[in-house]
């Protein structure tokens, strides 16, 4: 398996079980959500959203196996052999 596909694996296992925790735990008991709840609930899934952007963000290269300029290279080059970097020096985008 690759780590793509690990990857993806935890991400949905990670999303199901936040919606059944959702769906069968806190949303358990119908009640009127006051305001303060809503806010903190609010708070939760945009911190979570948030979290993911920035993985993504710092190690999204990780996921895809990206650790070289040689690699970055070879990837542009099979997916799009249009992208053409500005700078020279492809030890700063990694």
């Amino acid at each position: 398996m690759s780590i793509e596909t690990i990857t993806l694996i935890i991400f949905l296992v990670f999303v199901v079980s936040v919606l059944l925790i959702d769906l069968l735990v806190i949303g358990k008991n119908a009640h009127v959500i006051s305001s303060r709840e809503a806010v903190i609930w609010s708070t939760v899934w945009i911190s979570l959203g948030l979290s993911f952007y920035f993985v993504l963000l710092h190690f999204g290269h990780l996921f895809h196996g990206i650790n070289s300029k040689e690699k970055l290279l070879e990837i542009v080059g099979k997916y799009n052999h249009f992208l053409v970097f500005e700078s020279s020096d492809y030890t700063q985008m990694l």
